[in-house]
């Protein structure tokens, strides 16, 4: 007969095994962007084929103005963050290329993120055209992979069809999400190959 010792580990190893299947078996792989470059480190708490729960650590984000479209952030003011990393900043100082390259949605303006791998941030050479700020705000998001060209058409559809997965759900929200973000792992210049992703953020 089974001793009780040899029991419960059984259950455990069992318990464990399901665990581990019910957060991994179906998630997303790592973007393969994140294997050349820095990108910042989540923990995935639950994943399934449609969405993926994450808790990341707090960190060092820098950041633009905000502006009204999906599009002029990440062209005309990923030039601005480009140029502080390529060292116009007040150190000169060069930082590492990281991903992904983050757009935070609020009230309908788009502000352009960039991770900060270092505890240390140089300051701006022009006052003002790059904050740093520290994300997340929340503890967890849920998160959609999708593929192809970023539009704020592609990114409303993709931001419903996350809501609509959580509906059924043992995440089930709320509604409405009204800030959202959204990531790339590529440069605005890839057509191919694109790896994106929409968060929406919750406690």
């Amino acid at each position: 007969m089974m001793s009780s010792t040899i029991r419960a580990i059984f259950f455990f190893v069992i318990s464990l095994y399901l665990v581990v299947s019910k957060c991994n078996g179906e998630g997303y792989e790592r973007a393969p962007n994140c294997a050349q470059n820095i990108c910042p480190a989540y923990t995935v708490v639950f994943s399934n084929k449609e969405f993926e729960i994450r808790n990341y650590t707090k960190a060092l984000w820098v950041h633009t103005k905000a502006t009204t479209s999906y599009e002029l952030a990440t062209t005309k003011y990923f030039e601005i963050l480009s140029s502080y990393y390529d060292g116009k900043n007040d150190h000169n100082m060069k930082i590492k290329k990281t991903y992904p390259i983050l757009v935070v949605v609020e009230n309908s303006t788009y502000t352009l993120y960039f991770y900060l791998p270092q505890p240390f941030a140089p300051r701006p050479v022009t006052p003002g055209a790059v904050e740093i700020d520290e994300l997340p705000r929340r503890q967890y998001a849920a998160v959609r992979r999708f593929d192809g060209k970023i539009s704020d058409d592609v990114i409303k559809a993709e931001v419903d069809a996350l809501k609509q997965s959580l509906q059924t759900s043992p995440y089930k929200r709320p509604p409405p999400f009204a800030d959202f973000m959204v990531a790339t792992y590529n440069s605005p210049a890839d057509v191919t190959d694109r790896v994106n992703e929409v968060f929406l953020w919750f406690d």
